[in-house]
Parts: C-alpha cells; structure tokens; sequence
C-alpha cells in the first residue's frame, strides 16, 4: 500500500484525491491495529491453553484480510490514475471487504478467548454494518471519499471501545 502510495504520488502528485487516500487509510491501519491490540489475549491464553488453536489458525483469516487490505489500498491508488478497470463499487469492497472481514474476525477471537466484554460483539456488528454500507454508497460518492469516511468509521469503532472501557473501569473502582 505504501509503495503505490509512493508511486501515486510519482505519476500524480500530492492531489487533494491522494491526500484522502493517505489519511483514510492510515486512519483506519492505526484504528485495526488498536483493534487488536484493545483486548490482551496473553493471560487468557496461558490460563486456557485450549483456546491457544481457535486463536492460532484464526490469524490465517486475520493475515489474509490485512493483506486483502494492502492490496484494496492499491487498488484505490490506481484508480485515481486509471490503471484499473474496476468501478466504483467493486474499488470501494476491494478495502471494505477485508476491513469487514478483520473487525469479525478478530471481534470472534477475542470472545473465543474471553478476552473481549459483552458489548464488543454489537459494537463490532454495528461498526462492520456501517462499514459494509460503504459499498451502497459508492457509487454516490467519490473512491477516495468511500476511503476517508471508511477511516472516520473505524475512527468511531475505537472511541467507543474507549468509551465501553472508560464505563467499565469506573464500574470496577
């Protein structure tokens, strides 16, 4: 993704478009990488080693969709200089499909480890539904748009976990 960002910015140059791309989707890396990281798994895991596998081979889901996700942000980048074929639908589920796939996954592994509290998995509905949405909107809207309102989406996700978090500890004091 950095690298057709870079060559974006080569062929193109630093247009507002481009400039939408970068902060969407660094926006939403940042908020995946606090995803996963919301909830520490490592106690969990070493108390119930049997849940050591369900968390082991569900990263082959979580790899693919980051690398699903790398390869949608490139997809993006190239159509702002018309080197795909794609329409604006099928360029918008080429980031939000695999951003779906992550938030579910993830949401899953951390209630198959009893890592993640109740709230989590509506949370992790709502903001999978919102974020699936995408796609139905993107033929009213531009690509790079669809990718800045994904990372304003995903931004939202993580305020509410700090939210639900921020209850859940001046419940426990």
């Amino acid at each position: 993704a950095t690298n057709a960002i870079e060559d974006g910015v080569h062929e193109l140059g630093v247009t507002a478009d481009l400039v939408m791309i970068v902060l969407g989707s660094a926006t939403l890396v940042f908020c995946l990488w606090w995803r996963y990281f919301d909830f520490p798994v490592d106690d969990a895991l070493r108390e119930d080693p049997t849940k050591v596998m369900v968390w082991g081979f569900g990263h082959y889901l979580v790899f693919a969709s980051i690398a699903a996700l790398g390869a949608g942000i490139e997809l993006v980048v190239d159509r702002l200089g018309s080197a795909t074929e794609l329409s604006k639908v099928q360029t918008v589920a080429s980031v939000v499909v695999p951003t779906v796939v992550f938030v579910l996954v993830t949401s899953f592994l951390h209630r198959a480890t009893g890592t993640a509290v109740g709230a989590t998995i509506g949370r992790s509905l709502t903001i999978a539904a919102l974020i699936a949405g995408l796609v139905l909107i993107a033929p009213l809207v531009s690509v790079p748009v669809a990718v800045l309102a994904l990372g304003a989406l995903a931004s939202v996700g993580v305020t509410a976990s700090l939210v639900e978090q921020g209850r859940l500890d001046n419940a426990n004091e």
